[in-house]
């Protein structure tokens, strides 16, 4: 009966003392852990919102250089605003050159024929 006794108390008078300290160690600074808990939370959320904020500036200041640049770009290519340009008419032959060699003699008149 000893030996049963024994195996069935595991301690005694020692483990109900062990368990009052976690009780009260528990309560006691169950407020300082959970404090502590709820800053790194917050932290973390601060955290969030800073890499966020900072993450939706740099995307927009690349957005804004891309269309910049796009409009920039479009303005150097694109041709001149319309104009009248006057041209000369061409020179037009009304006889055949002299000596039978094309493109050599006075007969260039300048204006339509």
């Amino acid at each position: 009966m000893t030996a049963r006794r024994t195996a069935t108390r595991r301690g005694g008078a020692a483990t109900g003392l062990l368990g009052l300290g976690a009780a009260a160690c528990a309560a006691c600074c169950a407020g300082p852990i959970l404090g502590l808990l709820g800053a790194v939370g917050i932290a973390s959320a601060a955290g969030y919102a800073f890499v966020g904020s900072v993450a939706l500036v740099i995307g927009a200041a690349v957005a804004a250089t891309a269309v910049l640049r796009r409009r920039a770009r479009a303005r150097r290519c694109s041709p001149p605003p319309s104009t009248v340009v006057t041209v000369a008419p061409p020179e037009v032959r009304t006889t055949p050159p002299s000596g039978g060699r094309p493109g050599i003699g006075p007969e260039v008149v300048s204006g339509p024929a």
